[in-house]
């Protein structure tokens, strides 16, 4: 299964560089609310994390994610560089590397769907073909070539389901408190799964206690 998705994975990244490509080439500049978001990150890049735009009414999980990324990811740095991405700041926290993080969010947001859809006993091609259809469609695809928060907000909501899924609490509970340090709205998601795993876990005691089978 798990081969079968790292396949398939490889042409998810593939479908969503291009649009990133694309839109690097053609949209040079921050658009809409990338122009609050990118500024932000740039400044944590430059060491200055007391400085806030009154306007973001997000947390700052996505900056940091951006700062992580041009700080530990040397790909980034060489990113900047290429000819075609139609970006000339040679710096790791360009908005086309900033970007680039996104696309990244894209990836692993399909590869735990796809996981996630074969532990609800999803055969290997179906698990797979799911997770393409959301992972491509449209509302979610478009933000992947963008630096907005809806990508990794989400791909953190859907390892945090993943996780409560195969019972690995603690994991899921760290990653729906960074799905909250994303965007605060997630707090919704993280207090369904908490409730599917007490379920789950009042369902197993009550089914011991009155000799179920497995």
């Amino acid at each position: 299964m798990e081969a079968a998705v790292l396949e398939a994975g490889g042409v998810v990244s593939a479908l969503l560089a291009l649009p990133l490509l694309q839109t690097n080439r053609l949209v040079t500049e921050p658009y809409m609310d990338e122009i609050f978001h990118a500024a932000q990150t740039q400044q944590y890049c430059e060491g200055d994390f007391t400085t806030w735009d009154p306007k973001i009414t997000t947390f700052p999980g996505l900056y940091y994610a951006g700062l992580a990324s041009a700080r530990c990811v040397p790909v980034t740095r060489a990113a900047t560089a290429r000819e075609g991405f139609g970006e000339s700041a040679q710096s790791a926290c360009s908005l086309t590397s900033l970007r680039a993080v996104n696309a990244v969010f894209g990836v692993l947001s399909f590869l735990a769907m796809a996981l996630f859809f074969a532990t609800r006993g999803f055969r290997p091609v179906s698990a797979v073909l799911h997770a393409a259809a959301l992972t491509l469609y449209a509302p979610h695809f478009f933000y992947h070539s963008l630096y907005y928060t809806d990508p990794g907000a989400t791909c953190l909501v859907i390892l945090m389901l993943l996780a409560a899924r195969r019972e690995h609490h603690s994991l899921a509970a760290i990653l729906g408190a960074l799905a909250i340090f994303f965007r605060q709205n997630n707090v919704v998601w993280v207090a369904f799964a908490l409730g599917a795993a007490a379920l789950r876990v009042v369902g197993k005691k009550t089914c011991r206690q009155a000799a179920c089978g497995p």
